[in-house]
């Protein structure tokens, strides 16, 4: 059977079919409102189109619980918040597939089935004790992703004040030989009252931390060196460093850093721009609580 030529009339009949399609397809992305979504303006026409696939495939978790499209135009603060994450996320090169899940974990994140309340007892955190948000970060020393959060992380608590806290626990990946040794020369500096001094300086380091650079980073913290040696034979420390790395893994971590923000296991990219953007939703939560 030989496969018949378009041609006469019906060409131009399939031709503006095309064309209307084309322009459906357009339309989806243009009738968006881009100027509410700050972080879309250097999205491009492709990747616009994606930001609207998804937004208006997406539900809200917000009390709106409509498409993010449609709580984005109802004016809804987290759906306006979701719509840009999804322009971040597009921006990020993520298909739509997996910002889709992105945004189902994100949701778990701010509303789990579960809260945890690990002990800060004897811990002194980066910001007020008594901030509205605690943020409870379990890493190692030797993570290039633990530095990184803990850097934003410390960062964020500068820039918001009195609303933040940053507690620090320990979370030692097996496959790093130096990982323990790391930990307990930060609890025996923690004992003086040095744990975030030492901590800025463990990150700070480069290259092996063998013991001589423990020690170095110790006295950099400011430490008592003697006191410090005699701390690190002390059998409590190591009986702590496995109590906080099995605490986070209990909480249902599968890659450090473990994160909890205000009690919830934080599952999501651990930029800074991500991490500001779900601490800030969390105080807007526990401040439309009231």
């Amino acid at each position: 059977m030989r496969m018949k030529l378009v041609t006469g009339w019906t060409a131009p009949i399939i031709g503006a079919v095309a064309a209307l399609a084309l322009w459906a397809f357009s339309a989806c992305a243009e009738d968006i409102p881009w100027d509410k979504i700050h972080d879309a303006h250097n999205l491009t026409g492709a990747q616009k189109q994606m930001a609207a696939d998804v937004l208006r495939t997406a539900f809200c978790y917000g009390p709106c619980q409509q498409r993010v499209l449609d709580c984005l135009l109802a004016g809804d603060p987290i759906g306006t918040r979701l719509a840009n994450f999804i322009a971040r996320r597009v921006t990020a090169g993520r298909p739509v597939h997996v910002i889709l899940d992105e945004l189902a974990k994100r949701k778990d994140s701010a509303f789990p089935i579960k809260t945890f309340s690990p002990n800060l007892d004897g811990l002194v955190p980066l910001g007020p004790p008594d901030a509205p948000v605690r943020v409870v970060i379990y890493a190692d020393f030797d993570c290039g992703y633990c530095r990184a959060a803990v850097t934003a992380l410390r960062e964020i608590v500068k820039e918001r004040p009195g609303q933040v806290s940053l507690w620090f626990k320990n979370f030692t990946l097996a496959q790093e030989a130096n990982a323990v040794p790391a930990a307990l020369a930060y609890l025996a500096a923690e004992r003086q009252g040095k744990g975030w001094e030492m901590a800025e300086a463990l990150f700070r380091h480069e290259g092996t931390l063998d013991d001589a650079a423990l020690a170095e980073c110790a006295d950099a913290a400011g430490v008592d060196l003697d006191q410090y040696r005699a701390d690190l034979a002390k059998p409590e420390l190591r009986d702590r460093v496995r109590v906080e790395k099995a605490e986070i893994l209990s909480y249902g971590a599968r890659s450090a850093p473990g994160i909890l923000i205000h009690g919830k296991l934080y599952d999501g990219s651990k930029t800074k721009v991500e991490l500001l953007d779900r601490i800030d939703e969390e105080i807007y939560l526990l401040a439309a609580k009231q």
